[in-house]
This record gives C-alpha cells, sequence and structure tokens, in this order.
C-alpha cells in the first residue's frame, strides 16, 4: 500500500506538471487568444450601448499611460532613494557592514530552507512508518486504544469502529465520486477537444478532496484550458460540463456510496471546512468534515447507550 501510494503520488506530479509545462507556449498562446476573443466580443456588446471602438481604445490608452507614468515616477524615485543610500552609506563608511548583513541574512534564509526540507522528509519518514505499523498491526492498535477510552471495552471498541468506519467510508465514498466526476469532465471535454485533458482529470481528482473549494480551483482551471483552446463559447460549453458533472453526477456519486458516513448538511460542511483551513491549513481543510462526520457518529451510539441504560 504505501509503495501504491507513492506510485499513485509521483504519476500524478508526472502526469500534471510535466504536461503542463511541456505545453506551457501552447496553454499561454490559448489563453491569449481567447482573451483577444473575448475583448472582441465585449467591444461588439459595448457598441450595442453606444460605446464606440475609439473610446474603448482611448479608455485603454489612457489607463495604460497613467500606469506607465506611475511606474516612472516609482522608478526614478526607488532610483534617488537607492542613490542616497548609497551615498549615504558610502559617506559614513558602513557599506560593508550593509553588505556583510545581507550576506548574513542570506545563509540564515539558506540555513532555514534547509532545514524546512529535513524537517519535510523526516516527517515523511515518520508518516510512512506510522503508516506501516497501522496496516500491520491495526486490529492490536484499535483493541488497545479502545480499552483505554475511559468506557466499558465494549463501548470503546464499538466507538473505534464507528469513527475508524466514518473516516474509511468518507474517503472510500470521495475518492469513487472524485474518479466518476473526473472521468464525465474529462469525456466531455475531450469530445470538445480540449487540450490537457488528463491533466485536467488529475487535478479534478485530487482537488476533490477538498470541498468546496476544489471543485472551485479544477473548474477554474479547465474553464481557463477550454477558453484559450476554442473562445468564449468553448468555455461557456465546458462550465457546463463541469456544472453538471461537480453537481448532478456528484450528487448521485454521493447518495449511493456516501450513505450516512457524512450525513452534513452543505453549510455545515462549508463551514467546518473554512474553520479547518484556518486551524490546520490544507490537511485541516481535507479533515475537517470526516473528522465531525467521525464525532457525530460516537456521539449517536453514546447516546444510544444512553438511552439503553435509561
Amino acid at each position: 500500500v504505501i509503495l501504491l501510494v507513492i506510485g499513485v503520488a509521483w504519476a500524478s506530479v508526472q502526469i500534471t506538471v510535466v504536461g503542463v509545462i511541456n505545453q506551457a507556449p501552447a496553454i499561454g498562446a490559448q489563453l491569449l487568444s481567447g482573451l483577444k476573443g473575448l475583448g472582441s466580443w465585449l467591444a461588439h456588446y459595448l457598441q450595442g450601448w453606444g460605446i464606440t471602438e475609439s473610446d474603448i481604445n482611448n479608455s485603454i490608452n489612457s489607463f495604460f499611460s497613467s500606469v506607465k507614468t506611475t511606474g516612472a515616477t516609482s522608478a526614478s524615485s526607488a532610483s534617488s532613494t537607492a542613490s542616497s543610500i548609497f551615498k549615504a552609506t558610502s559617506s559614513n563608511g558602513t557599506l560593508m557592514a550593509k553588505i556583510s548583513s545581507a550576506l548574513v541574512n542570506g545563509v540564515s534564509s539558506l540555513t532555514g530552507l534547509i532545514s524546512s526540507i529535513w524537517s519535510f522528509a523526516f516527517s515523511v519518514f515518520i508518516g510512512a512508518m506510522l503508516l506501516f505499523y497501522l496496516l500491520t498491526d491495526f486490529e492490536r492498535i484499535m483493541h488497545w486504544i479502545g480499552d483505554h477510552l475511559g468506557v466499558a471495552p465494549d463501548v470503546g471498541e464499538g466507538l473505534i469502529d464507528d469513527v475508524s468506519g466514518a473516516l474509511r467510508d468518507y474517503f472510500k465514498g470521495t475518492t469513487i465520486t472524485a474518479v466518476v466526476v473526473a472521468l464525465g469532465i474529462g469525456l466531455g471535454l475531450w469530445i470538445m477537444k480540449v487540450p490537457l485533458v488528463i491533466p485536467i482529470m488529475i487535478v479534478t481528482f485530487l482537488t476533490a478532496y477538498i470541498p468546496f473549494f476544489g471543485a472551485l480551483i479544477s473548474s477554474v482551471f479547465a474553464c481557463l484550458i477550454a477558453l484559450g483552446s476554442g473562445g468564449i463559447t468553448s468555455a461557456l460549453i465546458a462550465l457546463i460540463i463541469v456544472l453538471v458533472a461537480q453537481n448532478v453526477l456528484q450528487a448521485i456519486i454521493n447518495a449511493k456510496f456516501m450513505g450516512d458516513s457524512l450525513d452534513l448538511h452543505p453549510i455545515v460542511v462549508l463551514a467546518i471546512t473554512i474553520i479547518g483551513s484556518i486551524f490546520g491549513g490544507l490537511l485541516g481543510t481535507m479533515l475537517a468534515a470526516p473528522m465531525l462526520a467521525m464525532v457525530l457518529r460516537a456521539r449517536r451510539r453514546l447516546m444510544a447507550l444512553r438511552q439503553t441504560d435509561e
């Protein structure tokens, strides 16, 4: 399983990153072409409101002229400031001290980068070891945890089964949903002859583990690629395909495979996802909803036991 996880991660990076980098010039050309077509459509639409093309061009030229003037002024000011700083440091003999300080800061930043890389590698190693022991001794570990929850052993084991089952069911359902949605979007875009269908499918699959925001990211990515390849018409068709897949297909698959493993209102999922992102970053964003489902499932068991005792 560990080797399978590593292989899937490596293949995803290769297909997505390498595919996008290799076709970056084509993507840039398609995006420029799509934006140019969008500008022509917008100009034609504005002409219907009495705004001529010359008015649009004058407004654009005025905007860029103001930006250029502001940029030139800022550059001149920055140059004057840099010259003043250089003169000041040269006059009082502290120029070498400034350079030494900059070198020290650079070495410190490099040391921090190396330390971060080492910490990441060590964390990956620890995570792999924990995964190995969970795979080999799962039943014994779960039985030990259930016996040390401060409740009866059978109740503790039932709680462990509930929370682990909720987590397992959630990610199983999310994975099946992600595969179906990615295939649906990929098939629709392939029929439209949109390039980079495989990277779009991979991005859709990977971002499906982030509720709400992942769908938004993958949708924007797919629509931008369609806009660059076929213009605004293709982008709108791609948007329709994405909306149908992300809403209709996802709702059907979730209802069939997720069952009661989550049992949360979409507003609750959105709120807990935002809270998880604030306190836990990307990992908190992915785990907030299943963790809440685990807590609620454990609560239901405790409430049922309490009613039985009463």
